[in-house]
C-alpha cells in the first residue's frame, strides 16, 4: 500500500496511508500539513509547490483519479510529474562526479544581445523585450545561486520557487514564455522540458459607475491631465495607447480616434465623444502640443505610463472615491457602460481591440443591468 492523495476541498488535499513511523516522518516534513482526527486523514495545501514536493520526496505517492483529472488541466503538469519520477529513479540520478562539476552560467552581455536581436527580428515590442530580458536576468541569478549548469531544464523548479514566493500566475507564465523563447529559439535546445503553466486568477475587472467616472474626469484643475483622462475613458484606451496619441490620430469631423499599433501591433478606430472633444480642443488651443498629444517633460517624448497612472490616482483621491482601481478602470468602465446601454458586444470588441470575443465577454459578469432586475427574496 502507498500514500493516497485526493481532493478535500478547493484549498486542501486529503492524504491517507497505512501507518508506519517512516511514512509519518515524511508527512511531517510537508509544508503546511495538519492532522484532521474527525476525518482520520492529513490535510495538505492544494498548491502546485506542495504537490511537486510530495512527488519528489514520496516515491509511493498515488493520486486519486479525480484529482489527477483536475490537475491535468494545468498545462505541463503530467509531464512535470513524469519527469520528477524519472529523475528520482536511481538510473537518472547524477553521478558524484557530475555533481562535483562547477556550475556554468552563460548569461552575459553577448547572450543578452542575442536574445534582444531574436525578439526584435520577430517584431516583439520594446516593452515585451525589456520584460523578457529581465526574466532571464532573474533566472540566471537563481541558476547561479543553486550552482546549476546553465540550461532550461530548471525552469520548472524556478517557477515553483516563484509560486512559493506568492508571485502571480501571469508573472510566472510570462517567465516561462521568456525562458522557452531563449532556450528554444536562441540556444536551439530541444523543446522537451516539462514546463508547467499556472491557472490564471479569474478576477473581475474593476468598474466605476458613470457618476464616479464624471467626478474623476472633472476632479483635476490641470487641463492637460483632465484631457488625458477624458480621452482614456471616451475611447476605452489602454494607458500605453493614450500616452502615445498624436494630433494626427484625431478625426473630429467623424467623431473617431485612430489607435496606431495598439496591443498586438494592430491599428483600430474607436470613439471620440463631443464632450471629450470640447475638453481636448480647449487643451490643444492652450498648450499647443506638437507631435505627441500628451508630451512628457521633454516635448520630443510622450508622457510616461507611470505619470498617467499617477494622474489618475490623484483624480481618484480628489473625487473622494475609495475603490481599488487603476487608470485601466476607465477602459473597463467604458466597455461596461456601453454593454449596459445595449451596444452589441461584437462592436465593443472592435472598439477595445480585443482579438477574442471571450476577452470582451468578461464585461457581462460585471454589468449590473440584468442583475438589478432581480429582486432579493427579502424585497418580494
Amino acid at each position: 500500500m502507498s500514500f493516497t492523495l485526493r481532493k478535500f476541498d478547493d484549498q486542501w488535499l486529503a492524504l491517507t496511508f497505512p501507518f508506519t513511523n517512516e511514512r509519518l516522518e515524511k508527512v511531517r516534513l510537508i509544508p503546511g500539513r495538519k492532522w484532521m482526527p474527525q476525518h482520520r486523514c492529513w490535510l495538505v495545501p492544494y498548491t502546485i509547490s506542495v504537490i511537486s514536493y510530495m512527488q519528489q520526496n514520496m516515491s509511493e505517492l498515488k493520486l486519486d483519479e479525480g484529482l489527477r483529472m483536475e490537475l491535468s488541466e494545468l498545462e505541463g503538469f503530467t509531464e512535470l510529474m513524469d519527469a520528477i519520477n524519472e529523475r528520482m529513479s536511481p538510473s537518472s540520478r547524477p553521478s558524484d562526479d557530475e555533481q562535483a562539476k562547477p556550475a556554468m552560467t552563460h548569461w552575459n552581455d553577448e547572450e543578452r544581445k542575442r536574445m534582444v536581436d531574436a525578439l526584435l527580428v520577430r517584431g516583439y515590442s520594446r516593452k515585451t523585450i525589456r520584460v523578457y530580458v529581465n526574466h532571464l536576468e532573474l533566472y540566471s541569478q537563481y541558476v547561479k545561486e543553486k550552482q546549476y549548469r546553465w540550461s532550461g531544464k530548471y525552469i520548472s523548479s524556478y517557477t515553483l520557487h516563484l509560486a512559493e514566493k506568492k508571485c502571480s500566475s501571469s508573472y510566472i507564465n510570462q517567465c516561462i514564455s521568456a525562458a522557452k523563447f531563449y532556450f528554444i529559439k536562441v540556444l536551439k535546445e530541444k523543446n522537451d522540458q516539462p514546463y508547467i503553466r499556472m491557472k490564471k486568477e479569474q478576477k473581475l475587472p474593476s468598474v466605476l459607475s458613470l457618476e464616479e467616472v464624471k467626478r474623476i474626469l472633472n476632479a483635476l484643475p490641470n487641463l492637460k491631465h483632465r484631457a488625458l483622462l477624458y480621452m482614456t475613458y471616451t475611447a476605452g484606451l489602454r494607458v500605453g495607447e493614450v500616452v502615445r496619441l498624436k494630433i494626427e490620430h484625431i478625426d473630429q469631423e467623424r467623431g473617431l480616434l485612430l489607435v496606431k499599433q495598439g496591443k498586438g501591433k494592430k491599428d483600430r478606430q474607436t470613439l471620440l465623444s463631443d464632450a471629450a472633444w470640447q475638453v481636448l480642443e480647449e487643451y490643444i488651443a492652450e498648450e499647443m502640443p506638437q507631435t505627441w498629444l500628451f508630451p512628457g517633460q521633454h516635448h520630443h517624448k510622450h508622457m510616461s505610463e507611470r505619470t498617467a497612472q499617477k494622474i489618475f490616482e490623484r483624480a481618484l483621491l480628489i473625487a473622494d472615491i475609495h475603490k481599488d482601481a487603476s487608470i485601466h478602470a476607465l477602459r473597463h468602465s467604458f466597455a461596461t457602460h456601453l454593454l449596459e446601454s445595449g451596444i452589441d458586444i461584437r462592436y465593443i470588441q472592435e472598439l477595445l481591440g480585443h482579438q477574442s470575443a471571450k476577452t470582451t465577454q468578461r464585461y457581462t459578469h460585471v454589468s449590473t443591468k440584468e442583475i438589478r432586475r432581480i429582486k432579493s427574496p427579502l424585497d418580494m
